[in-house]
């Protein structure tokens, strides 16, 4: 995925388990996600166009370090966040609220 570093963006790849390419980041609450999907091992910040084409390029060409990535981003990923959120907030577990009637 490519996208811009955004918080929501960078957990949205991670929950699908996809290996992220972040360019750009503005300054301020995102700067800091390029380190971390770099540090996790889930993607490649590429702050220019030439860095972006070449990161597609060689992901497109290596499936092994693209499947490498998605591991990574599956560990780290939370599919279930706004449910485990939500329940949470509700004060249930979620086997409470997946067993309650309706």
């Amino acid at each position: 995925i490519v996208t811009k570093a955004g918080s929501l963006s960078v957990a949205e790849a991670l929950a699908v388990g996809r290996p992220v390419l972040i360019h750009r980041a503005l300054p301020g609450q995102e700067e800091s996600n390029p380190s971390f999907v770099e540090r996790i091992g889930a993607g490649i910040t590429t702050p220019t166009r030439k860095s972006l084409i070449d990161a597609v390029r060689c992901l497109s060409l290596n499936p092994r370090l693209r499947d490498a990535m998605s591991r990574k981003a599956r560990l780290y990923g939370r599919p279930d966040a706004a449910l485990d959120a939500a329940c949470h907030i509700a004060g249930v577990s979620r086997i409470d609220a997946a067993t309650r009637p309706a």
